[in-house]
């Protein structure tokens, strides 16, 4: 007899297995991870306005209202975000529903798990941006479609308008979704004008139009009221209007080769292979559904397709294109769904071509066939974590900031700052911290540092947020705001640290029970300059910590090139190259046993991630040392210029193509001089980095002739 409880049992087996990455990945680490990219402009300071404020200046207001009125109730780190991470564990869910609607349970449990496993859901539902609750509305206002459609009850056409409505509140974009709805309809009305149908048929096809055609202007209407106040709204508008009408090669054209670019970053960016496959099979998936409802299958394709051709049509700003992975995320559950529909198909057809034969045994290969594929294409889709954000915002959050630190800091902090954090591997990153008030007007949220800010006796709140490193030297470097630097408590260099603070013209060094903080207060010297004074301090201290101290010495490399001579950056980085961690150095900075086992999982030994930290310091000190050679060879400086540029070309090959022609008008510069040792000397240097490179090798055999010699030093 048949277990009638058993399909019971293996739905709930394979939800639970969904949920357990699907909840774990969205909420590791979730209250320790800084703010990073838009989220303190674009979100944190405005939902921390009035509500008036909020109004008007938002690109998703939905969700910039519900942060507003959850930030009071704990910490900013999580309230901010608690409405990403309750809207990607939701989607989970309704992807199931879909899956379960369209195909069946198997279907809806391979999309849920593939989306539990996504790399960009994943980060995006630790965020305090809108995209996860915008892709949550707009798959929940799908399915309340297809409900409205098959049962024709009012009470699910206004779900759908309530649904279509708030998609397109959380953000404007949600717009160009309802184009595949009225495929969907006009769909099903050519399926009844060619057929009837066998089974009892829906209200007549004609009487659906007419009813979605009501609906959905009630709710873009109502959506149009709701966004009137919005100001970035009402510039979308009028420069899109603009660009169409006015100018219309004004805007960015989108290629398919950009189209697949992006989907190829959103679906599997570590695997050329793994997106292939799932575009093979979400084209399987498609047809399948096609072969069972025409009108179904038409509405999901058009639901993927259908926004790409408006802004192919639209021509966005560039920066709206970069944007696009982002902003067409919502894709993402109908593309997984029709793959594993795809899959399910595909895995059916291998075991009965493999087994040749029917019957209990064939299908339970085609489990086991099917299993594994689920699981090796799942593997695959979280691979993306590896680069995208393990290294840069999980293994943030293996370090807890010391809550006294942090409180005495925000609390403190009367103006816009650096900190910076000497603990590994945060002291790799630079942060910003922005003291919050209800003050701002109009065009105060997005300036990365406001100069002159002080924040208000009554504000007690502020942020930490990690930002670019060109965007600090654009923006921050040269401004004169105040530093702020955490060190860990040694009782050992303490007497040092105060020695060394003392020298230092409006600093000032706290002692806290765990940590000492150290200020540099707002004066005439810029950013760059308090920096490089922090490095000199913490350079003086006892050193016995390997892998600290390597941080510590590209920090200082970093600063005095902004800074400094040549001459002391070099130093630094030759001093850089004299520590040598040991495997006990690595370990001790591993983080807690699950940053250890993830890392491991994704390809991360300690060591790896230390290189790959420092490698990121390293192209950061390439960078102002390329800058600072420029300077150097504009005011004829040529033999610092070239030892400049020699150093950075040892330092990786990120800058080759930038140094290379310079190095060359050099040596035109130093043979028209007379100088042709040096003219020699510098073409063999490189030509040493570029050793395939046929005009420094024409070059250096040119001047051997004049010279006579094998070349000299400079």
């Amino acid at each position: 007899m048949p277990d009638k409880a058993a399909p019971r049992r293996f739905a709930l087996m394979g939800i639970m297995a969904v949920l357990i990455p699907g909840v774990f990945f969205r909420v590791f680490h979730l209250g320790s991870l800084f703010f990073n990219g838009d989220e303190p402009f674009y979100q944190i300071r405005i939902s921390y306005q009035s509500l008036s404020y909020l109004l008007v200046n938002n690109n998703g207001p939905l969700f910039s209202l519900l942060v507003h009125f959850l930030l009071p109730l704990g910490r900013m780190e999580i309230m901010s975000r608690l409405v990403s991470v309750i809207s990607g564990i939701l989607i989970l869910f309704v992807a199931y529903k879909l899956g379960k609607m369209l195909f069946s349970r198997a279907e809806g449990l391979i999309a849920a798990l593939f989306l539990a496993c996504s790399h960009l859901l994943i980060f995006y539902s630790q965020q305090s941006r809108s995209y996860e609750l915008f892709t949550l509305l707009a798959m929940s206002t799908l399915i309340f479609l297809l409900r409205a459609v098959r049962t024709g009850r009012t009470r699910d056409w206004a779900f759908f308008a309530l649904g279509s409505t708030l998609t397109i509140y959380a953000q404007i974009i949600g717009i160009v979704i309802l184009p595949a709805f009225a495929v969907y309809l006009g769909a099903r009305w050519m399926e009844r004008r060619k057929a009837s149908l066998k089974e009892l048929p829906p209200p007549p096809a004609r009487r659906e139009l007419r009813t979605f055609g009501l609906w959905t202007t009630g709710s873009v209407a109502l959506a149009a009221l709701l966004l009137l106040p919005c100001a970035w709204v009402k510039d979308m508008f009028i420069s899109s209007l603009q660009r169409s009408v006015g100018a219309p090669s004004a805007g960015a054209a989108i290629t398919p080769a950009f189209i697949s670019r992006t989907l190829h970053f959103q679906i599997a960016p570590t695997s050329s292979i793994l997106y292939l496959f799932t575009m093979a099979l979400l084209l399987a998936g498609a047809i399948s559904l096609f072969r069972k409802s025409r009108s179904t299958s038409l509405f999901l394709v058009a639901y993927i397709c259908l926004p790409w051709l408006f802004f192919v049509a639209a021509r966005p700003r560039e920066t709206t294109i970069t944007s696009l992975y982002r902003y067409l995320m919502f894709i993402l559950p109908p593309i997984f769904l029709l793959a594993a529909r795809g899959l399910v198909m595909l895995s059916a057809l291998v075991s009965e071509v493999l087994l040749k034969r029917r019957g209990a045994a064939d299908r339970f290969a085609g489990r086991w066939i099917l299993g594994l594929a689920v699981l090796v294409m799942a593997a695959g889709y979280f691979s993306g974590l590896g680069d995208y954000y393990y290294q840069d915002f999980w293994r943030q959050g293996s370090f807890q900031w010391d809550r006294a630190a942090a409180r005495y800091i925000q609390e403190n902090a009367r103006r816009d700052a650096v900190v910076f954090l000497d603990y590994y591997p945060v002291s790799s990153t630079t942060l910003i911290l922005t003291p919050l008030a209800r003050d701002l007007v109009s065009g105060e949220a997005s300036p990365p540092v406001r100069e002159d800010y002080v924040r208000p006796a009554e504000s007690r709140d502020a942020i930490v947020h990690v930002v670019e490193w060109n965007f600090f030297e654009l923006y921050v470097a040269s401004r004169k705001i105040e530093v702020w630097a955490v060190t860990p408590r040694d009782p050992e260099a303490l007497d040092s640290l105060r020695a060394a603070m003392a020298g230092i013209p409006d600093g000032e060094m706290i002692e806290l029970e765990r940590n000492i903080v150290l200020h540099f207060k707002k004066n005439a010297e810029a950013c760059a300059e308090k920096l490089a004074a922090l490095a000199d301090v913490l350079l003086g201290l006892p050193q016995r910590d390997a892998v600290l101290l390597r941080q510590r010495r590209l920090l200082a490399a970093k600063m005095f090139f902004m800074t400094r001579e040549a001459g002391e950056g070099i130093r630094e980085i030759e001093a850089y190259r004299r520590v040598s961690p040991d495997a006990a150095d690595d370990a001790r900075h591993g983080g807690g046993w699950i940053e250890r086992n993830l890392g491991r999982l994704l390809g991360f030994s300690p060591p790896a991630l230390r290189e790959l930290y420092e490698t990121r310091a390293l192209t950061e000190t390439q960078h102002v040392a390329f800058l600072h050679g420029n300077n150097l060879l504009a005011t004829g400086r040529l033999d610092e210029a070239v030892i400049v540029y020699d150093e950075v070309l040892s330092l990786g090959s990120a800058f080759d193509d930038k140094i290379l022609p310079r190095l060359a008008g050099a040596a035109e510069a130093y043979e028209k001089a007379g100088d042709l040792a040096k003219a020699l000397s510098v073409c063999e240097m490189a030509l040493g980095h570029a050793p395939r490179s046929g005009d420094f090798t024409a070059r250096v055999e040119a001047l051997k002739k004049k010279t006579g010699r094998a070349g000299a030093g400079l």
